[in-house]
């Protein structure tokens, strides 16, 4: 009807025919209409009116015989009549008609419509007066709409540009307006933009389902980071525009570097520790796991980060009390000196949990503090071997004086017994005998062999405390031209009086063969010190010889010249030392004996004895399951 209308209203006649019904034969449409239309621009309007076109020719046949019987009366009557009629219905018609060429040509500012004429016409005019209310408050509210969303675009601190599907900048707000320094709407997207072309879209945006977003990051030079938002504007001839919301986020940017640099820094920070570092959540699971704890329990951070603290193992089942009586009291839990299995050993350990003060978890650190236990260990027992010493010294010197007494006792019996002295001779003839027969009694009696035995053990028994004296004595860093052999026989006496040796070998039982050179040069050395150090050696050896069964024990003693200096070695027939403990022997603290049969540091500490005292070297030789040769050279005095 629609395509009718516009088509009637375009002809000349402005009318078309249709077939219809009519009152009192409804529901057969046989009956022929003819529809006037008029065309009302300014509300884009089509207005017909319709007539039966029998009741057309009806009333002009009728008309006919009317006018031809009552001729002039009825066309007086009808003139007089129809004027005032016509004017009624004319007039608001005009009116109407005139007010919509108003508004037409000067909006709906301009209208005013009149209300006068027909019931129809008053109810026409009503409508048009309801449907330019309506306009207007529509278009008040879309001005408003359109001004806010103005006032928004051009307060907003982001830049925004629409353009067009073509690529020209349809918008632009004040924001973009500034940062490229000019007004760029109207122009090209990408030749307005220049080295920001970036912010421009490379294809249309298309719009499903009501709109789809872009996001994009736009780098430009500088370090300069821009987030792009892309949607559709759809426009009423569907066509669709692009808008771009392009944001600033430089500074996030930095400032995500520099946190991202921060947390790889703690995370390195963390990982050169020396600890084991686990950081807990406040559900108690491992959130940080640092490589020393990898590298102690053999499991990579990205196995454990997310599990419950129970997946450690078994043996830090501890743990879980720890970090529940932090979390609940808020307090840092400690425990010392646990004894836990590290990277295959036993080791002692210092237990940390320390809560974070949001309640956002707790960080459990474990030092192994081994080295630490066995040094407070040494520093004990060094403190009882300088007491012993002490006791030791004065011990010697208390001895010495009844020893001095039967040395010097058994020597004046032996010189009396001789007949050198004639008082001695006289003594005899008194009693009635002579020195010849009180010699021949005690010859006869073995009684001279056993004074000679009290005379030897007195010597052997001065020896002993001579060297134990020499070994506990403090040098006060005093080094003097000192024959290396006799300084070795000296430690070997002492050693084969050693009680601590007795105690699980004789060390009388073991064989030394000595080979010593001749014209060996005296070193400038601290003796103790050297001593210290043959003693250690030979410990270690008789040690090592004690699971050896199928052979004797042996010792061989070299001592010659070597260089500008002297060479001492010290050989044993025992298990000898596998590869790996080869390249660790003379590392502080460790030790291949039983906990608490050794502290480690004997051989560190000879090792730098000879080295840094002596300005000597220190090696080992060694074949596995045969011997161990000790090698050392010292710088001539």
């Amino acid at each position: 009807m629609s395509e009718l209308l516009r088509e009637a209203a375009s002809r000349p006649d402005r009318t078309f025919s249709y077939i219809w019904d009519r009152p009192g034969d409804e529901g057969h449409f046989v009956h022929r209409k003819r529809a006037y239309v008029a065309y009302y621009q300014p509300l884009d309007w089509y207005i017909a009116t319709t007539v039966y076109e029998e009741d057309e020719v009806a009333p002009s046949a009728r008309l006919q015989r009317n006018l031809l019987v009552l001729g002039s009366l009825v066309m007086s009557l009808a003139l007089v009549l129809c004027l005032p009629l016509v004017r009624s219905i004319v007039r608001p018609m005009t009116r109407l008609s005139l007010a919509a060429e108003r508004i037409g040509r000067e909006g709906l500012d301009a209208a005013s419509i009149p209300m006068g004429g027909t019931e129809e016409v008053r109810r026409l005019g009503e409508v048009l007066t309801k449907m330019i209310t309506s306009i207007r408050i529509s278009q008040h509210k879309l001005m408003e709409s359109e001004g806010k969303y103005r006032s928004m675009m051009e307060a907003m601190d982001d830049m925004v540009i629409i353009c067009s599907p073509d690529g020209v900048i349809e918008y632009a707000n004040p924001s973009m307006t500034r940062f490229l320094g000019r007004d760029v709407s109207g122009m090209e997207c990408r030749e307005a933009l220049g080295e920001c072309g970036g912010f421009c879209v490379d294809s249309p945006v298309t719009s499903s389902g009501g709109g789809s977003l872009r996001f994009r990051l736009v780098r430009l030079e500088r370090e300069r980071h821009f987030h792009v938002t892309t949607c559709p504007v759809d426009h009423s001839d569907g066509t669709k525009s692009s808008m771009s919301i392009i944001r600033d986020v430089s500074d996030q940017a930095r400032a995500e570097a520099q946190l991202l640099g921060a947390q790889q820094h703690i995370q390195n920070i963390i990982n050169s520790m020396p600890s084991m570092v686990i950081g807990l959540d406040w559900s108690g699971r491992i959130s940080l796991w640092n490589k020393e704890s990898e590298q102690v329990l053999g499991l990579p951070q990205e196995r454990v980060r997310g599990e419950d603290i129970t997946f450690l193992p078994v043996e830090f089942a501890f743990l879980q009390d720890m970090h529940r009586s932090s979390m609940e009291s808020s307090q840092v839990v400690k425990r010392n000196k646990l004894a836990l299995q590290l990277r295959g050993e036993k080791a002692f350990c210092d237990v940390t949990v320390y809560p974070l003060d949001d309640g956002g978890g707790a960080v459990i650190r474990i030092d192994d503090v081994s080295d630490l236990v066995r040094l407070e260990e040494i520093m004990i027992q060094s403190e009882k071997m300088s007491s012993l010493g002490g006791l030791a010294a004065g011990m010697a010197h208390e001895i010495n004086n009844p020893l001095a007494g039967i040395v010097q006792n058994a020597q004046v019996i032996r010189h009396r017994l001789s007949g050198e002295l004639r008082a001695d001779i006289d003594a005899a003839e008194e009693c009635w005998t002579t020195l010849t027969a009180v010699n021949c009694y005690l010859e006869r009696r073995r009684i001279l062999s056993m004074v000679d035995m009290i005379l030897d053990s007195g010597m052997r028994a001065a020896r002993i405390v001579g060297n134990m004296l020499s070994f506990v004595r403090k040098s006060g860093d005093e080094k003097r031209p000192e024959d290396l052999a006799v300084l070795l026989d000296k430690t070997v006496e002492l050693a084969t009086n050693d009680y601590d040796l007795k105690k699980k070998y004789d060390f009388r039982q073991i064989e030394i063969v000595r080979e010593y050179a001749e014209d060996v040069p005296e070193v400038l050395c601290e003796a103790s010190k050297i001593q210290q150090v043959f003693m250690n050696l030979l410990k270690n050896g008789a040690q090592a010889m004690v699971d050896v069964s199928d052979r004797p024990s042996r010792f061989i003693l070299r001592i010659g010249p070597e260089g500008d200096g002297v060479r001492v070695e010290i050989e044993d027939n025992g298990t000898g030392l596998s590869d790996a403990v080869r390249k660790r022997i003379f590392e502080p603290f460790f030790t291949t004996k039983p906990i608490g049969s050794g502290t480690g540091l004997g051989l560190s500490v000879s090792y730098f004895i000879v080295t840094e005292h002596h300005g000597g070297s220190m090696r080992v030789e060694t074949i596995p399951g045969r011997m161990t040769n000790f090698i050392m050279y010292f710088p001539a005095g």
